[in-house]
């Protein structure tokens, strides 16, 4: 698990997440619920969570230090996600 402590908000990627169809509410709450988090390319992170309506998003995370991190992207889960995420967390929604 991270320590995530904040998320950084701007200009570009509020937009952006909202063009892949994720709210940043959405992605405040994966980040603060019970997420699968791997490194991903570039030094950043891939974390896998549940919104509070059951849906399962795939956040892009930039370490900026001091556990706050920048969100550069975020879309619904893909299904090889959906799968990494059932299998380590047990359950059945794929929402």
């Amino acid at each position: 698990m991270l320590d995530i402590r904040a998320l950084v908000w701007d200009e570009v990627n509020i937009p952006h997440i909202a063009r892949h169809t994720v709210t940043k509410d959405e992605v405040e709450q994966a980040c603060r619920g019970d997420y699968i988090v791997w490194e991903a390319d570039k030094g950043r992170f891939m974390l896998v969570g549940e919104t509070s309506a059951d849906r399962l998003i795939s956040v892009v995370l930039h370490d900026k230090g001091e556990g706050r991190y920048y969100p550069v992207t975020a879309r619904s889960a893909s299904q090889k996600e959906r799968r990494r995420y059932q299998r380590l967390k047990g359950g059945e929604n794929t929402a």
